[in-house]
């Protein structure tokens, strides 16, 4: 009789059992994307936005629950290679073309607010796992940068953190697209230096490029071009900080064990050299983006069903002030740079 049970119990094949573990909370997570990719196409709010709050609106899943295997699945593996396949949309010429002056301003405000903002949170009362991917979201590029830099992060309990994340950062990049604009004409920046502004203080990609064409097509062009530079900084900051938390949870826990190569960040580094060399064709690179864009869509619907909405509420002020904060410093140092140093930048 048990044998029968067993047999009952287990009518796939071992290497299938895992994989058919994992539908339902994939399926799952696969009708919330497609309800905030609809909703996005019709409203025109951002879909992570709305993929995030669906996602928050269902119940939790406890840990035994059939959906948990798939739901962790879209917000480790997925996840990971939605951030790899970033590398596509980037080539070494095109950061090259900024010049040296533009890039060790960006270089130089991304270092600042990684370092600024993480002593922020940490006078907010977060944990340094929090206060890294808040300021990470701010430093790179939003939500992509939260969900990469929680991903190498050693302790797994931080999906609220990544969620106010995306909904404190996309919140705020859509002010931004709206007021820096505006900003920039009422000062008389030129072309390249409100390019300059959006692409190095907004944090969202699509945000970017709707401040720019809201100033003028010349400043959508540079300020596509320096967000790129900082998107390129996300696998060498994600590996910092992968090994910085990876050692101090090594020294917490007495063991002498070395941390792991995040195999996602060298395909990201591969697909940038690649790109570069001109060996991948439009088409490729336009699926590779899509294909990106679907995991992180996939993943962050995943972290949304896995969150629970009090725990949520428990956290949220104190990570919304520091990217605010964060936010307002990183907007006024690249300003006052641009200014200062920039009066007759042209690219």
């Amino acid at each position: 009789m048990a044998i029968r049970n067993e047999m009952i119990a287990a009518p796939w094949p071992r290497w299938l059992a895992r994989p058919m573990m994992n539908w339902d909370g994939l399926l799952l997570a696969g009708i919330v994307s497609l309800c905030g990719v609809f909703l996005s196409n019709i409203t025109g709010a951002p879909v992570l936005l709305l993929v995030l709050v669906i996602g928050l609106m269902l119940k939790a899943p406890s840990a035994n629950d059939t959906q948990s295997a798939g739901l962790n699945l879209a917000g480790d593996a997925i996840l990971k290679a939605g951030v790899a396949l970033l590398g596509m949309q980037i080539t070494l010429s095109q950061i090259a073309a900024l010049g040296w002056a533009t890039a060790l301003l960006v270089l130089t405000s991304l270092v600042m607010t990684l370092a600024i903002g993480w002593q922020i949170g940490k006078w907010a009362g977060l944990k340094s796992e929090s206060a890294i991917i808040a300021a990470s979201a701010v430093a790179i590029c939003g939500a992509s940068a939260a969900l990469a830099i929680a991903s190498v992060l050693p302790r797994k309990a931080k999906d609220d953190t990544v969620i106010l994340s995306i909904i404190g950062v996309t919140t705020l990049s859509t002010a931004a697209m709206i007021a820096y604009p505006a900003l920039a004409q009422t000062l008389g920046l030129n072309d390249a230096q409100a390019g300059i502004l959006f692409g190095a203080a907004i944090h969202d990609v699509a945000q970017v490029v709707g401040a720019g064409a809201l100033f003028s097509s010349e400043a959508t062009e540079t300020s596509a071009i320096v967000k790129l530079l900082r998107v390129a900084c996300l696998m060498p900051v994600a590996l910092v900080v992968g090994i910085l938390f990876s050692c101090e949870s090594v020294e917490t826990d007495q063991q002498i064990t070395l941390p792991r190569f995040p195999i996602f960040l060298i395909i990201f580094a591969v697909l940038v050299g690649i790109n570069s060399i001109g060996l991948v064709p439009e088409y490729a690179r336009s699926l590779a983006n899509a294909l990106s864009q679907g995991c992180l869509i996939l993943a962050v619907a995943a972290i949304g069903i896995k969150t629970s909405f009090s725990q949520l509420l428990m956290t949220s002020g104190r990570v919304f002030l520091v990217l605010a904060v964060v936010t307002v410093l990183l907007g006024g140092g690249v300003l006052g740079s641009l200014l200062l140093f920039f009066e007759t930048t042209s690219i």
